[in-house]
């Protein structure tokens, strides 16, 4: 059974030997550093179950260096116990806002130290059990979100493609493709609020609400009226959803537009260039009395339509809202008319990338050919 480790910070080379002496007759792996960047460097070396940190060093002092542990990924979960001279009230808790766990006075008392440093190291693994567990369900939760949402290759007479990023690990942006009839098809892109967790449940429950109420003997605006009629007594406290729906008609060459406070559809007729189809609606699930506009166009095949999230123009380069730069979208789209739908849509994505920087929300595009 391997032994738990314990790093010992401190410039007293006295005080190591005391520490170490003590520790390993209790069965602990000690290892030491006399300075404040050489024991980051050896926590993030060597992953200790626990860390005894002095205050007063030369150089780097002991809140400098926990200051330094808890920002990094790799060293910011480990407990830190303060063992110093420093008795008064400011000094512990300032140390307590670092993030230590514990605080222990100089001169110290060996068994007092193994005590404390069993209870923390208990409350750790603990805690690695606890966040193991909650990744698993977090990685659970992730597959079923996937496993509901459609592929292409599942509906390919639907001529659509697809890219979804999701922030967390169970994102709130969600997508459905539904054949209504023969040669007829509803899209729905939606975006619920927020990105904790919550969000992500509301999923599997819209995904059913669409697949009920998405019919070729509703409209698309009754459809979404239907939709919205559970949604605002389902849905968690301060949660809503907007969305946008599309119902192309390729035997009729028609498509039905629906918005719901959603970012514009663009419409690219082919050979031409894209267009913002913009039209109001309120939000789903927050208000029981709702207008929702539609947009009837006329399509032809080759012409194209892409749908998505604000992700996808909301980049961490310029944290900028997405009516701010929606502009770019269009532009991306218009140099990508001879790939594929869904090279088309990667092509899109990486070009805003590039352009917009990185995505700091759940991205999605959704692309149609007529």
């Amino acid at each position: 059974m391997t032994a738990h480790k314990i790093l010992i910070v401190d410039d007293m080379m006295q005080n190591i030997i005391i520490l170490r002496h003590g520790l390993g007759n209790a069965g602990y792996e000690t290892i030491w550093a006399q300075n404040g960047a050489a024991g980051v460097e050896l926590a993030q070396k060597e992953q200790p179950d626990l860390i005894l940190l002095d205050i007063v060093m030369p150089g780097q002092d002991g809140y400098q260096t926990i200051k330094q542990l808890k920002e990094n990924s790799s060293t910011a979960n480990i407990p830190v116990i303060f063992i110093t001279a420093k008795e008064d009230l400011q000094s512990k808790l300032k140390g307590f806002e670092l993030g230590a766990v514990d605080y222990i006075t100089k001169p110290f008392n060996v068994y007092e130290i193994r005590a404390r440093a069993r209870v923390h190291i208990q409350l750790g693994m603990a805690t690695k059990i606890i966040i193991s567990d909650q990744a698993k369900s977090l990685e659970q939760l992730k597959k079923a979100q996937d496993y509901i949402l459609i592929k292409p290759e599942q509906l390919p007479e639907a001529g659509f493609g697809v890219l979804y990023e999701s922030l967390n690990e169970a994102g709130g942006d969600f997508y459905d493709v539904i054949q209504l009839a023969s040669g007829i098809f509803g899209f729905f892109v939606g975006d619920v609020s927020g990105h904790d967790i919550g969000t992500s449940f509301v999923t599997p429950a819209l995904k059913a609400l669409l697949r009920q109420n998405c019919k070729i003997v509703y409209s698309p605006v009754q459809a979404m009226m239907l939709v919205n009629g559970v949604l605002k007594d389902a849905m968690p406290s301060g949660k809503y959803l907007t969305a946008s729906y599309l119902e192309l008609n390729r035997q009729l060459n028609r498509a039905k537009l629906v918005n719901m406070a959603h970012p514009p559809v663009i419409y690219v007729p082919k050979g031409e260039k894209p267009q913002l189809i913009s039209n109001d609606g309120d939000v789903l699930g927050c208000f029981e009395n709702v207008a929702f506009g539609q947009r009837v166009l006329k399509v032809q095949p080759g012409d194209r339509f892409f749908m998505y999230s604000d992700g996808i123009i909301e980049r961490k380069k310029n944290q900028t809202v997405w009516a701010d730069d929606l502009i770019h979208a269009p532009e991306a789209i218009e140099k990508t008319s001879d790939l594929s739908i869904q090279e088309a849509i990667i092509e899109v994505n990486a070009s805003l990338e590039e352009k917009l920087g990185k995505a700091d929300d759940d991205v999605l595009i959704l692309g149609i050919e007529v």
